[in-house]
């Protein structure tokens, strides 16, 4: 973790690896990585470090940081559902991290190479996020759209999963393609490059240091309520 300042905590994508997934994965556990140009390879955890799938030997797996690497212009993604196994529509396994995301309005101004945020944007969604009843424990900066990611104190079946998603999206009238259908729900790896201007990292903030997990029960509660927050 980096101090930012007295209120902001930074998590490299190897914190928020640890923090969503807060047990070392099962052996039949597989994280999905999308590269800029929307490929994606899967890898698997042993001996605390996440490797490569392949034909290697070893400890020669390519690590993500390959990835980053050969990426470095623009950003690279992460599947926030671990899967049972490496196959295309490979259901999840149990899910630790719920996520409701909010697109931030851009303009184009002529001269600048890329899309600029609209003033007050950014602060205006963090607030949303972070106003609610049961505010989330991480905030994904991805410079055009800031994710709320909600650490559950247990885990729970992908349906449970998918209802959480799905009451968040409706709360918060969020980015309807983060919720309920895992197989296209993307978040960008902390510490990979933007393309807006200035040019900026994706930023992931600890809400509360130590991190904290949210009470499953609270959760429901909120969502499950009749009033809008």
């Amino acid at each position: 973790m980096t101090t930012v300042d007295e209120k902001t905590v930074t998590l490299s994508w190897q914190e928020l690896f640890r923090a969503l997934w807060p047990t070392p994965p099962t052996h039949h556990s597989y994280l999905k990585l999308i590269d800029g140009g929307g490929r994606w390879e899967w890898y698997f955890h042993r001996s605390g470090q996440w490797r490569q799938l392949g034909p290697f030997k070893a400890g020669e797996e390519p690590s993500p940081e390959r990835l980053l690497v050969m990426n470095s212009h623009r950003g690279v993604a992460f599947d926030p559902s671990l899967r049972l196994h490496n196959a295309a529509g490979s259901p999840p396994i149990p899910m630790t991290a719920v996520w409701a995301g909010l697109w931030l309005a851009v303009q184009k101004v002529k001269g600048e190479p890329a899309a600029r945020l609209q003033p007050g944007a950014r602060e205006a969604a963090r607030a949303r996020l972070l106003g609610v009843s049961v505010p989330p424990s991480v905030l994904l900066d991805e410079g055009v759209r800031v994710l709320g990611l909600w650490l559950l104190d247990k885990a729970v079946p992908v349906e449970t999963g998918r209802w959480l998603l799905a009451q968040l999206a409706r709360r918060l009238d969020c980015d309807r393609t983060l919720g309920g259908d895992l197989e296209r729900a993307e978040l960008l790896i902390p510490g990979t490059h933007l393309e807006i201007f200035p040019p900026r990292d994706v930023i992931a903030e600890a809400v509360a240091e130590p991190l904290g997990r949210v009470k499953l029960e609270a959760l429901v509660s909120w969502l499950d309520a009749p009033s809008a927050v």
